[in-house]
């Protein structure tokens, strides 16, 4: 395994097992690696590293990518996903604000 000096696998990891959504799994020292250097590159801790290898291995046919770049787009696509989650609600309540004070100023100027 091919690993860097500075990163120590722990826990089950290490063992050869993992658990994702409360279903054991049973891994193989490439797939220790390649979440090591899912975990070295996007700045995750090594089970949310397995845990997205895992789901990449089911769409790298689809992308036609190996398991280790789908898991970094899965990564990137739904980091972009929760941030325009983000933008949308904080535009959302902008406007409404924006409603709000214009519908309260409205109605002030009719009993005046």
């Amino acid at each position: 395994m091919l690993l860097k000096n500075n990163y120590k696998l722990t826990g089950n990891l290490l063992l050869g097992t993992i658990t994702i959504d409360g279903d054991d799994y049973a891994i193989n020292d490439d797939f220790k690696q390649q979440t090591v250097q899912i975990a070295d590159a996007l700045d995750l801790d090594e089970l949310q590293s397995a845990a997205l290898l895992y789901a990449a291995q089911r769409d790298s046919r689809e992308l036609d990518r190996p398991p280790l770049m789908t898991s970094i787009i899965r990564f990137h696509k739904r980091r972009q996903f929760l941030l325009e989650c983000l933008r949308l609600g904080i535009k959302l309540s902008l406007t409404l604000k924006n409603w709000m004070t214009k519908f309260e100023g409205a109605s002030r100027c009719s009993f005046v």
